[in-house]
């Protein structure tokens, strides 16, 4: 199932803002995207999409379903968004009846606040998907969340199943220059961020994401990973020319 072109250019597929230019994006700008990454597009560049059984794993409200719609190619009644925001999971069912919701009670500091520590796993034994991916999850969680996920998914792919999670590579400067900010992207490549070659996080950053209407001050958890601890950790293949993030890649056999 995946793809054996190997020739990806780095991060060429949707818009990818300068430094100078990150502080200015409004929401408006993103849902239109104008400078948003088409996941979709990314996506289906590593692994046939056509009318396959897809788990996105933080959904949010519908942009990859979005960003399919030039394709054509996404059986709605397929899809399961799961995501830890029920506000984000009822605008989606709302615009895509059609689609599956599951509801991931995780605590989130930026998108569930309220939610469980440890909530019980919310598939069942005999949900099974063909894809399973994320985009814009890993990077805001820690690696142990990370490889409870990555491990528990295995058990729900199908024949020739493929897991793809991105995360955001310690060692790549255009993944990072999106996680950090400008203060500390300053040092990072001064090469001052590099406590040990395999994990960096920084949590409890005080932010203002976009529009003070539209959102809140709230404490932010980022985290980097190195690719060859993922490698290493989560047992699976790595694709750091991947046009969204790195990706972790994991597919059965059987």
């Amino acid at each position: 199932m995946i793809k054996d072109d190997s020739a990806l250019s780095l991060k060429t597929v949707g818009h990818m803002p300068l430094i100078e230019t990150l502080d200015e994006l409004n929401l408006n700008i993103v849902d239109k995207r104008l400078c948003r990454i088409n996941v979709y597009e990314c996506l289906s560049q590593l692994v046939d999409l056509d009318d396959k059984h897809i788990l996105d794993w933080g959904c949010r409200n519908k942009f990859f379903i979005f960003d399919s719609f030039d394709s054509k190619k996404i059986n709605i009644s397929k899809y399961t968004g799961v995501d830890v925001s029920t506000e984000k999971l009822n605008e989606l069912k709302s615009m895509f009846p059609d689609a599956n919701t599951i509801h991931y009670d995780k605590f989130n500091q930026q998108y569930n606040s309220k939610g469980l520590k440890e909530p019980e796993w919310c598939l069942n034994e005999d949900d099974k998907f063909d894809v399973i991916f994320s985009h814009s999850v890993f990077n805001h969680i820690s690696f142990e969340e990370f490889e409870y996920v990555f491990n528990r998914q295995k058990n729900h792919l199908r024949k020739n199943g493929v897991i793809i999670h991105h995360f955001c590579d310690l060692y790549n400067v255009a993944d990072a220059q999106f996680m950090l900010p400008k203060n500390k992207l300053k040092k990072y490549l001064r090469g001052e961020y590099f406590p040990t070659e395999e994990l960096y996080r920084f949590d409890d950053e005080v932010v203002t994401i976009y529009n003070d209407d539209k959102f809140h001050n709230c404490y932010r958890f980022d985290s980097m990973f190195s690719r060859h601890y993922v490698k290493e950790k989560l047992n699976c293949e790595i694709n750091e020319y991947d046009m969204l993030l790195c990706s972790a890649i994991y597919k059965r056999e059987d």
